[in-house]
């Protein structure tokens, strides 16, 4: 036990070692006079990042800091602060062995605090996509290995169906979580399914038959939180990992197409979703087997400013559709557009303006009025105004103004105006 307990030490003490030597590096004259061109504003840990990237380690470190305030409507005015730490090591084994081709490993973890600002407003859609249990938590972590030059590819592990599923890597820009994981998914399956900010244990598989066009399928464990109620303390910490307890799976599908239309390209998307738990019949309660839904989305390109795409002006929309008799949301869509270079010398900043509607299944409506209610639900409408200002490489500003049409999905609360700001920092 000796020579281990050895071994520990001497690790701490190198740990403690490198950890002064980027202190040191952090506050000498070339940081300072480097800081602005410096993709992570830790550095290069004086060649330490990219000596472990050449040999296949590469680790990220994200913080994310936000303020939102409901200027009027909804249910009472009010602010708050959210914050989200994301911590990722991803490790190519063929550069770390020299011979394990096509191989990976990924593995991350989360650190949310904060509270959100939906109870100041009400809202159904989710008015921050960086909101979540305040806790310290594992993450998503997989193996992924790819075959024939990446047109096969398979991994399996604590996975994110909203990694690959009805994704737009455009619609980051936007606050408001319906452009991110979708409505007719979040609002349908049970706790939201394998999305942000719980992964669930699950295999995806992706085929690309030819050069612009792909396949892929994922299975999910259909319960991540393992607490059919929503509770958020039996996977608390990110480890506890149960399969079916009468959740059932929850999977999703996938064709997607790239074409290029006058030099500008466009995404292409055909997908559904299946979850095999029992669901009640909204109006009737009687079991029902199982819920399901369809969606597609574009995104296209519309003015190229650069040859290359990087700069210009690009157009989306995305819609799905669930049984009304099972489902709170029965259709959803989203679209807007989405600027990068908008102002003259910002080459790098990004604009956009979103719209999101969310239809609440009629069955709901007939339920409530059943029971008695004098106020039915039937939509809910979010428009959002961003603006992202790139500071430097590692530093980004966004500023967000966003219009919740009846918070709540009906006239129970005033229109909403929230406003907010959120920093983006790379270490």
């Amino acid at each position: 036990m000796i020579p281990t307990r050895l071994h520990f030490a001497s690790a701490r003490w190198r740990g403690a070692e490198a950890a002064w030597l980027i202190a040191c590096h952090m506050i000498s004259p070339s940081f300072a006079d480097g800081l602005w061109e410096r993709e992570q504003l830790s550095g290069d840990w004086g060649g330490a990042r990219d000596s472990l990237e050449t040999k296949g380690l590469q680790f990220e470190l994200n913080y994310t800091a936000e303020y939102l305030a409901n200027l009027r409507g909804g249910v009472k005015r009010g602010s708050t602060y959210n914050g989200m730490a994301h911590v990722s090591l991803d490790i190519d084994l063929e550069k770390s062995t020299g011979a394990w081709k096509g191989g990976s490993l990924y593995v991350s973890g989360l650190s949310l605090h904060g509270d959100g600002a939906g109870s100041f407003v009400g809202d159904l859609q989710g008015l921050s996509n960086i909101e979540g249990h305040s806790s310290e938590r594992l993450y998503s972590f997989h193996f992924r290995q790819a075959f024939l030059d990446e047109k096969i590819a398979i991994k399996f592990g604590n996975l994110l169906a909203d990694d690959d599923f009805a994704v737009s890597d455009h619609k980051g820009i936007f606050f408001n979580s319906s452009f991110g994981w979708p409505a007719f998914a979040s609002m349908n399956a049970v706790n939201t399914g394998p999305a942000f900010f719980v992964a669930a244990p699950g295999v995806h598989a992706k085929v690309e038959p030819a050069e612009n066009v792909y396949v892929q399928a994922g299975v999910y464990d259909g319960d991540s939180f393992d607490d059919p109620t929503g509770g958020t303390a039996i996977s608390g910490g990110g480890t506890h990992f149960e399969l079916g307890n009468g959740q059932g799976i929850f999977s999703m599908y996938e064709i997607g197409y790239r074409a290029s239309i006058a030099k500008r390209s466009g995404d292409y998307k055909l997908g559904g979703w299946h979850h095999s738990a029992d669901f009640s019949d909204t109006i009737t309660g009687a079991t029902v087997g199982g819920n399901y839904g369809f969606y597609f989305s574009v995104d296209q390109m519309i003015f190229n400013e650069t040859p290359d795409g990087e700069q210009g002006l690009e157009a989306f929309f995305r819609a799905g559709f669930s049984p009304g008799d099972r489902s709170f949301a029965d259709f959803n869509f989203d679209t807007g557009v989405h600027y990068v270079g908008l102002l003259p010398g910002r080459d790098d900043d990004a604009a956009g303006l979103g719209f999101a509607y969310v239809n609440i299944s009629d069955d709901v409506a007939r339920a409530e009025a059943i029971g008695g209610a004098t106020v039915l639900s039937d939509h809910e409408i979010a428009v959002e105004a961003v603006y992202d200002l790139a500071v430097t490489s590692a530093l980004s500003i966004q500023s967000s103004l966003q219009w919740i049409r009846r918070p709540g999905g009906s006239k129970a609360f005033n229109d909403a105006w929230v406003c907010g700001l959120r920093a983006n920092v790379s270490f």
